[in-house]
């Protein structure tokens, strides 16, 4: 009887196994030539000139906004710092390090679930997001280095991760600030959900225990983590400033409330059943019907006192609520890039839905939810190894466009201006990444018309 039992505890780990067995094949392909330039174009270019910076320690914003400011910090560039040095400061291996800290996001929050709700949730969890990413979005996005994707599986881990401050101990709270500032550093449109979920976390704390001796050392620390990561950004408070005077300053671009809540919902319907034809509606009557499915859910969580379950649907009907008000603060259309993070809770509203029927106990369902992540992972590992493929490929016209200048850098003996006409920008800079990459010094003037030239310094004094 015994073993029985043990043998039914260990089932309830199988979707965990059968993901890991999926993701390994991934992590070797990246792994192989880790070493490789890649020769990066457009934003991915200007990702580079910065990580290039921060392996040099010298890097203290986050990537440039096209609104003439920069995100607030470069927390996200300081974390793949290990992975581009022990690389040799090789491309490749900013996507092999990404994909690392979106599987520790990925698998950690299944275990706060494992651990804090309900074992059988937490195989439900891995199946709605790997759906997510491999029908809804895209399976490159697991290690694409910008900030639209990188930030997505960090966001659920901090949304989880406050269920936890909130149900379970302050212990959890340092990891809270650390996924927090990560957020925030990497993406001002961050802000106001995280600066939501991180009060919400501690008021629903609070609410349900009081305050111990014993809980002081981790707030002390959760303190101190945040003062230190964000001394970076403070000292660059200028930009700071530019931020706060381009979200606060009146705008004739800003958008209705009821346009920020459909862009949200229609987000979150894509999220579940996306599909290349547009019908905008449709995701619409999804977004909407999968907030409405989860309120069963949570009143029966209410009556029986699941606080976990309760604590998700504050933080999770929350952030629909401020991020939609923040949104009214953008300005010029709502990029997809901008609101991407929020994509997620679609798959978390389904799973908060299906923890109504969910038993914790049911160990055939996690045989199921593996049986399934199987199909999935086979039915889409042709796109899967299409993308990696696609990923690890130089490009040939960058290099090519490289290697011409640098020899014109060589053959003349003192810095020299390089003209970047700015219908042609994406190319040019994935060049001139690849030349301060190797040290060359020189000047960029960027037509951007016949009468305008912006003028300014990439090299030494940056």
């Amino acid at each position: 009887m015994l073993t029985e039992t043990k043998t039914k505890n260990y089932l309830y780990f199988a979707p965990f196994f059968v993901l890991g067995m999926a993701v390994i094949p991934i992590v070797v392909a990246l792994f192989s030539g880790v070493s490789q330039n890649l020769y990066w174009d457009g934003d991915y270019a200007i990702f580079l000139i910065d990580m290039h910076n921060a392996s040099n320690f010298t890097q203290s914003l986050g990537i440039s906004s096209r609104f003439g400011w920069a995100h607030p910090g470069p927390l996200n560039y300081y974390l793949l710092t290990p992975f581009y040095l022990a690389s040799g400061r090789g491309t490749q291996s900013l996507m092999l390090g990404t994909l690392a800290l979106n599987l520790v996001c990925l698998f950690g929050t299944a275990v706060i679930i494992f651990r804090l709700a309900n074992r059988v949730l937490a195989g439900v969890f891995l199946l709605v997001f790997v759906w997510f990413f491999v029908t809804a979005l895209r399976s490159s996005a697991l290690w694409d280095v910008l900030v639209p994707f990188s930030t997505i599986l960090p966001w659920v881990l901090a949304v989880f991760v406050a269920c936890a401050v909130a149900v379970a101990s302050y212990r959890w709270l340092p990891l809270l600030i650390l996924t927090l500032c990560f957020l925030t550093q990497a993406h001002v449109s961050l802000w106001l959900p995280c600066t939501f979920i991180g009060i919400a976390s501690t008021t629903l704390a609070l609410c349900n225990r009081r305050l111990a001796r014993s809980d002081l050392p981790w707030l002390v620390l959760a303190a101190a983590i945040a003062f230190i990561l964000w001394v970076p950004p403070l000292l660059e408070w200028r930009n700071i400033v530019l931020i706060f005077r381009h979200f606060t300053e009146p705008s004739a671009d800003a958008h209705s409330v009821s346009k920020a809540f459909r862009a949200l919902t229609v987000l979150m319907g894509e999220s579940i059943a996306y599909s290349d034809s547009p019908a905008e509606n449709k995701y619409l009557a999804l977004g909407l019907g999968l907030m409405l499915s989860t309120l069963p859910a949570i009143i029966k969580a209410v009556k029986t006192k699941n606080h976990f379950i309760i604590a998700l649907g504050v933080l999770c009907f929350g952030s629909v609520a401020i991020f939609g008000l923040s949104l009214t603060r953008f300005t010029g259309p709502i990029m997809p890039h901008s609101i991407l993070f929020m994509a997620t809770l679609g798959p978390i509203f389904l799973m908060l839905a299906l923890s109504m029927v969910v038993q914790s106990t049911d160990f055939m369902t996690s045989l199921l939810i593996a049986s399934a992540l199987i199909v999935l992972v086979a039915y889409k590992w042709q796109p899967i190894s299409s993308a990696i493929h696609a990923a690890k490929t130089p490009d040939v016209a960058i290099q090519h466009l490289s290697a011409l200048l640098a020899d014109e850098l060589h053959r003349h003996g003192q810095p020299q201006a390089v003209f970047i006409d700015h219908a042609v920008w994406p190319a040019a800079v994935g060049a001139v990444a690849q030349a301060y990459r190797n040290g060359e010094i020189f000047y960029i003037l960027m037509l951007r018309s016949r009468a305008k030239l912006l003028k300014f310094c990439i090299g030494g004094s940056r």
